[in-house]
């Protein structure tokens, strides 16, 4: 039976591109990351990557859905490996001032030698928008480290990250 979830490490938005955890220890079963999170970014671009020890590109293949209480209604989102290793539902600065995106991502098994698996949903922005997705990236190593980013932009103050291990003795 996995026993609760133990803080691992936390940072803090500090009007910078990225926030990355560093020297993942090893110990644990599975690892599960939580945030509150906004950019300064004034468009509806709601995304932000994240990548797995320093791992980029085409690596990552993820499929989501993303609905929100607008006029766009649901949609389907597959990268197929093009790159897209980002999650939809960061709240941007043109939404409510007070307003900031929840989010959560599970990995599971994460010190195996096998490509990894992972779990995600976000909800943000003023209209109501929810994106849950699930993913596998080529990465067959232990995670070590692990990145958001928000390219060309940055993760505002007040914004922060948790980073949990899940032991499962």
């Amino acid at each position: 039976m996995a026993k609760g979830p133990t803080l691992i490490a936390s940072a803090a938005g500090a009007d910078a591109a990225t926030v990355t955890f560093s020297s993942i220890p090893q110990t644990y079963t599975d690892l599960k990351l939580v945030w509150t999170a906004r950019s300064n970014r004034s468009n509806a671009d709601r995304r932000f990557w994240w990548y797995i020890n320093g791992t980029q590109g085409g690596t990552y293949y993820t499929r989501g859905t993303t609905a929100n209480s607008g006029t766009n209604g649901a949609a389907l989102q597959d990268n197929n490996g093009s790159g897209g290793n980002w999650l939809n539902g960061l709240t941007v600065n043109s939404d409510t001032g007070s307003m900031f995106s929840h989010g959560e991502m599970s990995i599971p098994n994460y010190t195996s030698s096998v490509q990894k698996i992972m779990w995600a949903e976000s909800a943000a922005g003023k209209l109501g928008t929810a994106f849950m997705v699930c993913a596998s990236g080529n990465v067959t190593g232990a995670v070590t480290s692990f990145t958001f980013s928000t390219s060309n932009y940055n993760i505002m103050s007040g914004s922060t990250f948790y980073l949990y291990g899940i032991k499962n003795t």
